[in-house]
């Protein structure tokens, strides 16, 4: 089989990597298609993700692997055709690509899910594939029953897509992975525990920037308009809850170092380009790493060697419930809604129980986590196996080891 998969960006092969390697070891042919068509310098906010030819990873075998670049539909669609594929593979459904089906006529579309962001900046396109893959039933059901289920009855009545649950792929490299190799790359000493922290990041650095420039940052964002003055009103009248709210990225990396410092832990930051990480953060940290690989994640390394993930509700919640790490998640107070605003469209009800599930995850306060997680022992987060591989199991459907297989087998079918 002849097998296409489309890239965007660079990080695209965090979720296609494990499937293609799988593909040509079985000997299956496999086209990467780049999209050049985009903005490859700034003002792009991902330009530095641009998937240039040259960002392709190294996979195990090569002999039916081709790469090429196009720049939009027309180009992507010859291609296809003239390539003879009988698969398509993407994170995004057909009509993303404004591909009309009978230009394709005969080929196969297969979207993968990358976390949310399927259900929601794509929600009027996730049904225009043949075949879905989603991480596990929960992720369905959910969507199924937010706001953004959009064109749902009407694919639902066609017959189309073909949903397939097959966990998640690109978790399959930790059920392998050596933590003294990982270890050893990034330089972290052997016998440290680490804690890993994932910070919001800024679109630009500051020494010490308050959460309150941040909600700024985002009200702008969110509510941005031409007329200033309204704008200022508005802006006014959303921060006279924050007026009094002290809290700052500094003061949870002191709480964090002083938590470090106490136990001798590595404390390890993970960011990403498009929002640097402020050099007075960095200063605090014992190591700090951006997307350094995607096959295998960099992410997914550094939960193999983690005792602590800490976070603020990012995606990579689920990550950590997969691989086996004990996770924080703090809430920015006034900001908390926001904050949970996907999650909370997705898994109305039920998500917060999943992530306070005791030996698993919790939930605090960023004024509590300050005055308190200095003062606390590692041991106070173990890890409860038997809890965690029940946690995981609502979001996905097998365990890291077991999804490329099925993802591929599905494909395949």
């Amino acid at each position: 089989m002849k097998v296409l998969f489309t890239v965007d960006r660079d990080l695209y092969y965090k979720f296609y990597a494990p499937i293609i390697e799988e593909l040509l070891a079985r000997g299956h042919t496999v086209h990467l298609a780049h999209d050049y068509g985009q903005p490859r310098f700034p003002p792009g906010q991902k330009f530095m993700a641009f998937p240039n030819l040259f960002k392709v990873p190294q996979f195990l075998r090569t002999d039916k692997l081709y790469s090429s670049a196009f720049k939009g539909t027309a180009e992507l669609a010859s291609l296809i055709v003239e390539n003879r594929v009988d698969l398509v593979v993407s994170l995004s459904s057909r009509s993303h690509y404004h591909i009309p089906v009978e230009a394709v006529a005969g080929v196969r579309w297969a979207t993968l899910q990358h976390w949310g962001d399927n259900f929601t900046a794509e929600k009027e396109e996730v049904m225009d594939c043949d075949l879905l893959l989603l991480c596990g039933e929960h992720w369905w059901e959910g969507f199924r029953q937010s706001r953004f289920a959009v064109n749902l009855a009407s694919a639902e009545a066609a017959k189309k897509p073909r949903i397939e649950y097959c966990g998640c792929p690109y978790h399959d490299s930790a059920a392998t992975m050596e933590p003294a190799q990982i270890r050893m790359k990034y330089g972290i000493p052997s016998e440290r525990p680490v804690l890993l922290y994932l910070p919001l990041g800024l679109a630009r650095p500051s020494s010490d920037v308050r959460w309150q420039r941040l909600i700024r940052f985002w009200l702008l964002r969110k509510y941005g308009c031409d007329d200033r003055r309204l704008l200022d009103r508005l802006t006014a009248s959303c921060f006279a809850p924050f007026a009094s709210w002290n809290v700052s990225e500094l003061s949870l990396m002191r709480a964090m170092r002083e938590f470090c410092d106490r136990q001798d832990v590595c404390l390890v930051l993970k960011g990403r380009v498009k929002k640097p990480i402020s050099e007075a953060t960095c200063a605090l940290a014992d190591l700090v790493l951006y997307d350094e690989t995607f096959h295998p994640t960099t992410m997914t390394e550094l939960l193999s060697v983690s005792e602590l993930l800490v976070t603020h509700f990012s995606m990579a919640v689920f990550e950590a419930m997969n691989i086996g790490v004990y996770n924080i998640n703090i809430g920015l107070g006034p900001m908390f809604d926001a904050q949970v605003a996907l999650i909370d469209d997705l898994f109305p009800g039920d998500w917060r129980e999943d992530l306070t599930t005791s030996g698993v995850n919790e939930i605090q306060d960023a004024a509590d986590f300050i005055r308190s997680f200095g003062e606390s022992q590692l041991a106070d987060y173990h890890l409860d196996g038997v809890s965690q591989q029940a946690a995981a199991a609502k979001y996905f459907s097998c365990p890291p080891g077991k999804a490329t297989k099925q993802c591929v087998d599905a494909l395949l079918e």
